[in-house]
């Protein structure tokens, strides 16, 4: 299913299978997106939307600001063993410091934010696309429980102390749009696989 050779280097990388999860000790998650998308760009494995002034997140005192949005299909993290199809990740940062939210859609009914992308996004090889609207809220669901733990970025060079917030409450995609989304960057599946926890604790927030 990985379309990466996975190397392991080191004992936080993600995804992972959330499970055995403990409540609190992670702070209050809050959002304070504001403007627009800058452009979409095709990197041939991902569709982006790249934020320059698109606000951010605050964990407890702590502000990130959203860099980029990008999409997994099918998910990346499971929950209690369970693949979702599709995933979104907002990336976040602060100095050096790297926060992700992860966002997971079954099959289900059609998702106005992720019909946006799949209408407006370039084609593998083609120049980025300007967009107008595409807030990063866009892709939230209404629910702000998360499940939290200390991880790595999931592509090359799998960076870890990433800090992870899987929301709760999944939203809906349909199996056409999954579909059109990996048509976009050649029709493949672009997730890694489930890592091993490694004695991390994973903790859940407003749940």
């Amino acid at each position: 299913m990985s379309s990466h050779v996975d190397e392991q280097v080191g004992g936080q990388q993600s995804p992972i299978d959330i499970s055995g999860y403990v409540s609190g000790g992670v702070p209050e998650l809050s959002f304070e997106y504001g403007g627009n998308a800058e452009c979409l760009t095709n990197t041939g494995e991902f569709v982006k939307a790249l934020y320059e002034d698109g606000g951010g997140i605050r964990l407890g005192d702590e502000a990130y600001q959203v860099v980029e949005a990008h999409f997994h299909n099918p998910s990346e993290h499971t929950v209690e063993g369970q693949r979702f199809a599709l995933e979104t990740h907002l990336v976040h940062r602060r100095e050096s410091e790297i926060a992700v939210v992860g966002v997971l859609y079954r099959l289900g009914a059609a998702n106005a934010a992720i019909q946006a992308v799949i209408e407006a996004a370039p084609g593998q090889g083609e120049d980025d696309v300007p967009v107008s609207g595409m807030p990063a809220s866009d892709f939230l669901p209404s629910g702000r429980g998360y499940y939290g733990y200390m991880g790595s970025l999931t592509t090359p060079p799998y960076t870890e102390g990433v800090r992870w917030h899987v929301l709760s409450d999944v939203l809906e995609v349909s199996a056409e749009q999954v579909e059109r989304l990996a048509a976009l960057t050649g029709g493949e599946e672009n997730s890694r696989e489930v890592q091993g926890l490694e004695g991390r604790r994973i903790a859940s927030y407003g749940m």
